[in-house]
């Protein structure tokens, strides 16, 4: 699983990313003197670093590439470099590399190359990732869409986009499989680009928009290493314009996908003595998940809180309520936030209505307020390929538990772009590419079951209702340190207790109600994404009807054998219609088991590959539920809460998956 270093606030900002585990720091090796290479030339390949840099759908094996003292290739499979093991397609990057280029012919000082793009590096809030020999990578993932603006995304209908990918898709020496490999005869001293330069490169252009333009200025490129490769391999040839659109929408489209965390409350910190400052009175605060699917869509939930001073010894009077996504909400193909609307849930007393808007620049949408220390994006990218605009930068406009959302700001007018600054970062990513056998074999209807901790009454009142909880399970339930909720405008207070037996969840406060339901992992444009009908029922492919949830984030197949899927859901939809989905407000992650048969076929367990080994079932988290519940109490402490009630809390808060395939079509 992929984690983020949080992002950090501008206060803080001159200090950079932490030095990963197992690295020894920010590295320069820009003072090698090789005999004849002048200093700080790269004069031979030398991959190094501790970040990785890698194409997604497909992946690009064998592609030049420079980043800082880093020169090298991407591997065709996985290759040890300084003791670590750098996965097939990746590019090795020291973490104090600003950019990179990407490039086919002889990268070293004076060779020739045909440039192919070039992308900005990010210097905080950097993804990580475990190796296959359980060291700690930094890692970046891009589309060809990201290397022209970089950190700006284009659209992959960009004429410059589509023509290199065309003509690295033309180049592709082993078309049985969904990755680009590049042949040798491209690369090196001996290189046909190095040595033929001026007949197959210079003075052509990977910017004409004209398709047959463009294929004509570079089919002798495509003749000369026919001729080179020579064999029996199949003739280098253009794909059709639409085949090569549609794998790069692939791409943009799988690049695009995974959670979100949405930010305004660690915002705050940022803007003190900006023109975007916040008041004193009210102050608010917003935090969230969002999950965008690969198909665009985008679900999730917020919470918000807004304080308001009352003077004296008074405390201050606090509203706060939970938010969800409009149905309409999308992440576009070039990430930008659109119809991005949120309404509250469960506040009756005050309406909160707000919209987000903005651009992410990798992986981060930024808000783009100079500060002490400069503007986020620039401390994010010290190298930049595009300027961003006022529209690009993260905002929050509407109405805020009952208050205008310019009355947050201590300055009014509101200073343009209007409205509150607000970020957002990605925190995890899926795979680089899909298996479609392990992708075909997921398809289908599954029957869902959560499982929750039983309460002492309960077992007391009908024992017959829970069973013991497995050890291998126990994780899935209890806590250490205890669960907190929150209790006023600062403070949050914990809860804790062992449950040592479940029983099936149902749909209401005091989980009652039917417990399963269903779901359809259903193939869109080579896309797994999971689908939840209404009030339990078997999604029926009405776009109005069928709530999107989630999708495959990963497959894994190990030696030709179909062994999981994985699968990010987020239970959730637009407020109006929260009472038409089962378990509204959950979170699961976890693996399908592909090779199970019969009663048990298609579990679903945890993702790690000790936990999915060992069968731990996967787990839900519930980020609404205990709200609702703490709410419908009537408390103002979490103290006042009898030892009943916070086990019902606590209930409410996490277990275990029951998931089970049921058929190719819906058994209802």
């Amino acid at each position: 699983m992929m984690k983020l270093t949080r992002f950090l606030s501008a206060a803080g900002a001159t200090v950079l990313l932490a030095v990963l585990a197992g690295c020894n720091g920010k590295e320069d090796f820009s003072n090698v003197d090789l005999p004849g290479c002048p200093a700080g030339a790269l004069c031979e390949e030398t991959p190094r670093g501790d970040m990785l840099v890698e194409f997604v759908g497909p992946r690009l094996l064998n592609l030049g590439y420079r980043c800082g003292a880093s020169l090298g290739r991407t591997y065709t499979e996985p290759t040890e470099v300084d003791g670590r093991i750098v996965p097939a397609g990746a590019a090795v990057c020291p973490e104090s590399a600003t950019s990179i280029e990407f490039f086919l012919g002889y990268g070293v000082y004076l060779g020739n190359v045909l440039p192919i793009g070039r992308a900005a590096l990010p210097q905080l809030a950097i993804l990580t990732t475990l190796g296959e020999d359980g060291t700690v990578w930094g890692v970046q993932r891009l589309s060809l869409a990201d290397v022209l603006e970089s950190p700006r995304r284009l659209p992959a209908t960009d004429a410059r986009i589509r023509n290199r990918a065309a003509l690295l898709l033309a180049l592709d020496s082993d078309t049985s499989t969904a990755d680009i490999e590049l042949p040798d005869v491209l690369h090196g001293a001996e290189g046909i680009i190095n040595q033929r330069y001026n007949e197959l490169v210079r003075g052509r252009s990977l910017e004409a928009t004209d398709f047959v333009e463009f294929k004509d200025a570079w089919s002798p490129l495509l003749d000369a290493v026919g001729e080179e490769v020579g064999g029996n391999n199949a003739p280098y040839i253009f794909a059709t314009e639409s085949d090569v659109l549609a794998r790069l929408a692939y791409s943009t489209e799988l690049t695009r996908a995974g959670f979100y965390e949405v930010d305004y409350q660690a915002t705050i910190f940022d803007l003190i003595s900006t023109d975007k400052q916040p008041a004193a009175d009210p102050l608010g605060t917003l935090s969230g998940t969002m999950l965008a699917l690969p198909t665009g869509e985008v679900v999730g939930l917020a919470s918000v809180l807004l304080s308001h001073v009352q003077g004296g010894s008074d405390p201050a009077e606090t509203e706060k309520d939970m938010l969800s996504f409009s149905r309409d909400a999308r992440l576009d193909d070039e990430l930008v936030l659109e119809n991005v609307a949120l309404q509250g849930l469960m506040n009756n007393d005050v309406t909160t209505d707000i919209s987000v808007s903005g651009r992410f620049l990798g992986n981060v949408l930024h808000h783009g307020v100079p500060g002490q220390n400069g503007v986020d994006y620039a401390l994010m990218y010290p190298t930049m390929y595009y300027r961003p605009v006022a529209d690009d930068f993260g905002r929050i406009l509407g109405t805020f538990l009952g208050s205008p959302v310019a009355d947050l700001l201590h300055k009014k007018p509101d200073p343009a772009p209007e409205g509150l600054p607000v970020r957002m970062a990605r925190v995890e990513l899926g795979a680089t590419s899909l298996d479609p056998a392990a992708l075909d074999a997921a398809v289908g209807f599954y029957q869902l079951t959560l499982r929750r901790g039983c309460t002492d009454a309960e077992i007391a009142d009908d024992p017959g209702s829970c069973e013991l909880i497995e050890e291998k399970n126990e994780k899935n339930y209890n806590y250490e340190g205890g669960y907190e909720i929150e209790a006023g405008t600062d403070t949050t207070e914990a809860v804790n207790f062992t449950f040592s037996q479940d029983t099936p969840r149902g749909g209401g406060l005091d989980n009652g109600g039917d417990a399963t339901m269903f779901l359809e992992i259903r193939q869109v444009g080579g896309h797994g994404i999971v689908y939840a009908g209404r009030n339990g029922q078997c999604p029926t492919g009405d776009p109005q009807n069928d709530f999107p949830v989630g999708y495959i984030s990963r497959t894994v197949v190990e030696e030709g054998v179909i062994e999981s899927a994985g699968v990010m859901l987020m239970l959730s939809g637009q407020a109006d219609e929260q009472g038409d989905l089962r378990h509204f407000g959950t979170e699961i992650q976890g693996r399908i088991a592909l090779n199970g048969t019969g009663e048990n076929d298609r579990p679903i367990y945890r993702l790690s590959d000790e936990h999915f080994a060992d069968q731990v079932a996967a787990q839900w988290i519930d980020i609404y539920m205990p709200q609702k519940y703490y709410q419908a109490q009537g408390v103002d402490s979490v103290d006042e809460l009898s030892n009943e009630q916070k086990q019902r809390l606590l209930a409410h808060v996490r277990g275990s998956v029951e998931w089970q395939y049921v058929g190719a079509t819906c058994p209802l």
